[in-house]
């Protein structure tokens, strides 16, 4: 009979859980700001920490009774990304996500992003979005992983004539301004007011550009090796029902719509 001593081995490799819905990371959501002038923002619960954040994080208790952090801006390192379609359902009182492996027409999509966040790199944390936020994150053209696979992983690879891809570069991300710096709000066909994220470069071009957003080899070498130690993350997938709001969503402003009616229904 195998001893259970055994376990007390370090070099013996045991598999961690792989419960698809629950992980450990630190999760960050985009708030659409309140018009006109609150632009939006980063926030994550405290709990999910174990210590205070640095600047530029604030403390702010966005939820009733809740503490957490907030941030106008933040970079990020991808480690990877994954992304799944789901359906919402009304059972009893609740709307859940019913999440599936193919879309179909008139299904959303939840995408998660496993990176690390600049200032914070001692943990991997997961930005979580859906509805408006992926609409515009995601779009295939303009979006703000199109725009920067173009002009830093693109580029890059042109420069250096190797593949170079998007984890060698910190992404700048925080909310859409105008010329002023004010936030620029869209209103959708159901009244909400939305202060979107987006792809906040400097004003830098070429190799200038790259040399300010690479990340260095010291991130670089820990990113690859997350990447390879997380890889059953990307390929995870979620089980059947999961509540429709995982992330804390408060009231809406009465001005703003219900935001959670606001999901992407087209293909990531």
């Amino acid at each position: 009979m195998p001893s259970l001593d055994e376990l007390r081995d370090p070099n013996l490799s045991v598999p961690t859980d792989t419960d698809v819905s629950v992980d450990a990371f630190p999760r960050l959501w985009w708030r659409y700001g309140t018009p006109p002038g609150q632009a939006g923002f980063f926030y994550t619960p405290a709990s999910a920490w174990t210590g205070d954040l640095p600047e530029p994080w604030a403390e702010a208790e966005v939820f009733a009774g809740e503490r957490g952090w907030v941030s106008r801006s933040v970079e990020i390192c991808v480690i990877a990304r994954r992304s799944q379609p789901y359906r919402k359902e009304w059972l009893g009182d609740r709307t859940w996500r019913v999440y599936a492996d193919r879309w179909e027409p008139g299904m959303h999509i939840h995408t998660e992003v496993l990176a690390l966040l600049r200032g914070v790199e001692e943990t991997p944390i997961v930005w979580s979005y859906h509805g408006a936020t992926g609409a515009v994150v995601n779009h295939r053209k303009d979006g703000v992983w199109a725009v920067a696979h173009r002009l830093l992983a693109q580029e890059a690879t042109r420069v250096f004539k190797r593949p170079i891809g998007l984890s060698a570069f910190w992404v700048p991300l925080g909310p859409t301004l105008d010329a002023r710096g004010k936030p620029v709000f869209v209103r959708l066909p159901q009244g909400a007011q939305l202060n979107h994220v987006t792809l906040r470069l400097p004003d830098l071009v070429g190799e200038r550009l790259l040399a300010d957003r690479y990340v260095g080899r010291d991130v670089l070498e820990r990113v690859t090796a997350l990447r390879d130690e997380h890889a059953a993350w990307a390929q995870r997938r979620r089980g059947v029902l999961v509540p429709a709001t995982p992330e804390p969503a408060p009231a809406p402003a009465p001005t703003n719509g219900n935001l959670d009616a606001y999901d992407e229904d087209a293909p990531f």
